[in-house]
């Protein structure tokens, strides 16, 4: 069957502006998710930097208070004493102009002689905690950190800060400080970015930055990302960026310690259609322009 001059021209014309059109898609499309994925990867990299600039201001101030207290001749003469109920009512006088969420005391064999707001925890053995250990063999704390040290105390994770208590050149005990990881500093963590930040203790959330998102969700997440959590705590080492799916909803994340001593870490993640809705708008326009297109052409051929 013999085509007319004018259909055949509509055929090549609409065959021409599919071929356009799909073009123009693909290019889209892998333009803009290129970009997006490095957007992303630029999310990761800043919050992961923020992190570590927010620890360290943490650390130093930390530092900067066990070292003041430590000094102090009253305080000393307590702990030279080794007598829980004067060493608790310093710790308590001292807590009224510090900020410290937690504020431990041991003497020379690193037992409990003090802590702040729990009696209960006088003469806790703390001689196997590594930062006790170390104070106690007079390590001070280094000026710069990779990573911060952690305490896990009933169920809460804390960075914290040991250093000796000196009598003259001798160790008469240890003085703890620790700030605790609440919900507060994965709000600071989150900042700017699109990302959603949850902390964990173990398989336990701890922290969130969204106190409406639904935890119960991140429990098979969290059990199939074992063994890749276990080597990252460990080595503390910080993993890729990769694709995961959330109940239903698929997400970019990453998973980074939250320092040394425990297995504690922070999902950070942004939904997949969240970052490509802008995508999906200017693919629809596109296709409204070809629609108007074809429109106008067939009329006219």
């Amino acid at each position: 069957m013999n085509l007319r001059i004018s259909t055949k021209l509509i055929i090549l014309l609409i065959g021409l502006t599919l071929v356009v059109l799909i073009t123009v898609l693909t290019a889209v499309n892998n333009t803009f998710s290129k970009t997006l994925n490095e957007d992303i990867v630029l999310d990761f990299s800043q919050l992961q930097g923020f992190f570590k600039q927010q620890q360290t201001l943490q650390y130093d101030r930390l530092v900067e208070s066990a070292y003041l207290i430590s000094e102090n001749s009253n305080f000393k003469a307590n702990v030279e004493l080794d007598d829980p109920a004067s060493v608790t009512q310093s710790i308590g006088e001292f807590a009224l102009f510090i900020k410290s969420d937690l504020f431990v005391v041991t003497n020379n064999d690193g037992t409990v002689i003090g802590w702040l707001n729990n009696t209960n925890k006088i003469n806790t053995d703390l001689s196997e905690r590594a930062s006790v250990q170390n104070a106690l063999n007079g390590i001070e704390p280094p000026i710069n950190i990779q990573w911060p040290r952690l305490w896990a105390v009933d169920g809460e994770l804390f960075q914290v800060v040991t250093i000796p208590v000196y009598a003259g050149n001798t160790i008469i005990g240890t003085t703890t400080l620790g700030t605790k990881f609440q919900d507060s500093e994965a709000k600071l963590l989150k900042q700017n970015t699109p990302l959603d930040v949850i902390m964990f203790l173990d398989e336990t959330p701890i922290a969130y930055s969204d106190e409406n998102e639904d935890m119960e969700i991140f429990g098979e997440f969290i059990d199939s990302k074992e063994e890749l959590i276990d080597s990252l705590t460990s080595s503390l080492k910080i993993s890729v960026p990769f694709r995961e799916n959330l109940n239903g909803i698929e997400v970019l994340a990453f998973i980074s310690p939250l320092g040394t001593g425990e297995r504690a870490y922070y999902l950070a993640y942004v939904p997949v259609d969240v970052q490509f809705k802008i995508l999906g708008i200017i693919q629809s326009n596109i296709l409204l322009i070809a629609a108007s297109s074809f429109l106008v052409i067939v009329p006219i051929a």
